[in-house]
């Protein structure tokens, strides 16, 4: 595998990754209670996955992006070593 394919599949994978956060947030819109199980119950009322998943999509997007840096140079290394 070249540094370009491997650039490639982690751009792609990053990509598919936010367009489907995207996608399950433009789908979730206002569902009823009965549709969607709470993940959690504060004083009686439900908190919904589509509220956890707003709530916490830019620390997930910030962690796919160290993920990807760190694959990078963890592939840095690894063609280095081999050159």
């Amino acid at each position: 595998m070249t540094m370009k394919t491997f650039e490639v599949g982690l751009n792609s994978y990053l990509g598919g990754a936010v367009l489907l956060a995207f996608a399950a947030l433009s789908f979730a819109g206002t569902p009823s209670a009965s549709t969607e199980p709470p993940v959690a119950l504060i004083d009686g009322k439900p908190v919904l996955a589509s509220e956890l998943l707003e709530a916490s999509q830019g620390q997930i997007s910030n962690l796919r992006k160290q993920e990807y840096d760190i694959k990078r140079r963890a592939l840095d290394g690894v063609i280095e070593k081999k050159l």
